[in-house]
């Protein structure tokens, strides 16, 4: 895990270098080959630069498998039918104790000792953004109607190559279920601009999506691994469990507020890594 924490940080300096100096695309794309080959992994990156639209993609050609970096788009779904006022961000959804007794990896179970309680949407939210949490994004699909209704919003908007089909139960009873939620890199960081740009949900509702991805507690050795810590980033990772009989996975998807003022939207994926 160390050494992919380190290829984050490579690809993001070097990514970033680049942009900043206007260098050409197939520089970059020459150094970030080189950076990544070293590594035995397959890496996917992109990044688009929100003010000027300028546009870096590396092996865009191929799917990765989000991981959690699905609960990004699921959220924006969640939101939408908030607008809509087919959901509340207030309302109670049920958790019975059958129910979080199926998911070892659960903050929110764990605080609340397992036992079957209320949570409301924009809690359950905060807690499949901000902690990754298993539990309270399956609540999520059962309160909106499936994993169909997000990959259906998606696509409507404009994604017909991001693909969310199953749930975080349904990967945990076979793990070869995880490369079913796919996305290549560019879709990602053409859906967080367009996030950011208000083209997905309205003002309020990106708000609070951006502060739970901000508040992040998932990791901070990605993105974030190189900046300073008063460099704002609001992003969400995805990982596979790391065993010799997966293709590990390592992604870290955002928008990070640079000093300067401007934006970049970047997803980075690593898949294959041993």
């Amino acid at each position: 895990m160390k050494k992919q924490f380190h290829l984050f940080i490579a690809l993001f300096i070097c990514a970033n270098a680049v942009f900043a100096q206007q260098k050409n695309h197939d520089e970059l794309r020459s150094k970030l080959k080189t950076i990544a080959s070293k590594y035995k992994a397959t890496v996917g990156l992109s990044v688009i630069q929100l003010e000027t639209n300028d546009t870096f993609s590396m092996n865009n050609q191929i799917h990765f498998p989000m991981q959690s970096v699905f609960k990004f788009p699921l959220s924006l779904t969640v939101l939408h039918l908030v607008e809509k006022r087919k959901i509340s961000l207030q309302q109670k959804v049920f958790i019975s104790k059958k129910m979080s007794d199926n998911f070892s990896f659960s903050p929110l179970k764990n605080r609340n000792k397992g036992d079957s309680l209320w949570m409301s949407v924009d809690s359950l939210m905060m807690y499949s953004i901000s902690y990754s949490d298993n539990l309270a994004t399956d609540m999520l699909f059962e309160t909106i109607g499936g994993t169909k209704v997000a990959n259906d919003f998606i696509h409507k908007v404009g994604f017909k190559n991001i693909q969310i089909k199953k749930t975080e139960l349904e990967i945990g009873g076979n793990m070869e279920l995880m490369y079913e939620n796919n996305s290549p890199p560019y879709d990602i960081s053409r859906l967080l601009k367009n996030f950011y740009e208000g083209k997905i949900v309205n003002e309020n509702s990106k708000q609070i999506l951006l502060h739970y991805m901000i508040v992040n507690f998932s990791s901070d050795k990605r993105l974030k691994g190189c900046l300073q810590p008063n460099v704002v980033v609001a992003h969400k990772t995805g990982t596979s469990p790391f065993s010799d009989t997966l293709k590990n996975i390592c992604n870290d998807v955002g928008i990070i507020y640079l000093p300067n003022g401007n934006h970049l939207a970047i997803s980075t994926f690593v898949i294959n890594s041993r």
